[in-house]
């Protein structure tokens, strides 16, 4: 979870991508709205079953990829 947190942070000054594809997550930070920036967010290929309301705070998101998940 450390390293997750750590590109997280990365993604966050760094760039308007956030790709965490393949990374066996079950679930999504409600944290993930912090990030106002994003215009890219990639979860694919995870163990998701549902995805936090804070998503609505990613306004200048533009691609949104989710396949492989459990919903």
């Amino acid at each position: 979870m450390g390293f997750i947190c750590l590109f997280v942070i990365f993604s966050f000054l760094f760039s308007f991508r956030l790709d965490v594809g393949s990374a066996c997550l079950s679930t999504l930070s409600p944290h993930i709205g912090l990030l106002t920036k994003l215009t890219v967010l990639c979860v694919d290929n995870n163990e998701l079953c549902d995805l936090p309301n804070e998503l609505s705070s990613l306004t200048k998101l533009e691609v949104l990829e989710l396949y492989g998940n459990k919903f």
